[in-house]
């Protein structure tokens, strides 16, 4: 099954200021920055209107590792942000964890270690998720270092925090070398894309 992750930096906090002179369809255009990082709006930017900021829901929702959903019929926006969370162990036989939880990858002679990722948040039903280790490359392309396949949680109650438990080979940190890698969680929208609801940076460059 194809994966694709069209972000992995996890987006908090947001600023707006008006281009000098930019407009769309008469309205004076946005430049906004979510943690300093400016957003490229492929259509229709952000504007003012009546002194408000108009923002297109869907690029700046997703820029903060949320999901977007548009309903026709009741012409409403369901905007889903889970939370999510995860912790590293060693393990000798790729099942049991062996150890203290660790927030970055464990310094291991064994072959292989565990990821645990906590989803909260979610209402009661399943969902179709993967995760996956990405790097940045030296021009700054994202490149997919190993995907897991996908997997369908069950929350069986609405706010139940459910763990999903993922062995990896620790050669592929080796054979891939020193880098800043990602460790994405994503999950699938209503059009069926996978969309990132968490992007996690670990250092491996040390």
């Amino acid at each position: 099954m194809r994966r694709t992750v069209l972000s992995l930096v996890i987006l908090l906090a947001l600023t707006a200021t008006v281009y000098a002179g930019a407009q769309y369809k008469g309205y004076p255009v946005v430049n906004v920055l979510v943690n300093a990082w400016e957003l490229a709006f492929d259509d229709v930017p952000a504007v003012i209107l009546d002194g408000r900021t108009m923002l297109p829901v869907r690029k700046v929702a997703e820029s903060m590792n949320a999901i977007v959903t548009w309903n026709e019929q009741s012409r409403s926006v369901s905007i889903l942000k889970p939370e999510v969370s995860v912790v590293f162990t060693e393990t000798e036989d790729g099942r049991t964890p062996k150890g203290a939880p660790l927030s970055t990858f464990p310094a291991t002679p064994y072959a292989k270690f565990l990821s645990y990722t906590s989803v909260n948040n979610l209402p009661g039903g399943k969902y179709d998720v993967f995760v996956g280790l990405y790097k940045r490359g030296e021009k700054g392309e994202t490149i997919p270092v190993e995907l897991k396949p996908s997997v369908e949680i069950t929350v069986e109650k609405t706010g139940t925090p459910v763990m999903l438990m993922t062995p990896w080979d620790t050669s592929i940190l080796k054979n891939s070398g020193p880098a800043v890698y990602y460790y994405i969680m994503a999950m699938k929208d209503a059009d069926g894309k996978y969309q990132p609801i968490m992007a996690y940076a670990l250092d491996y460059t040390k």
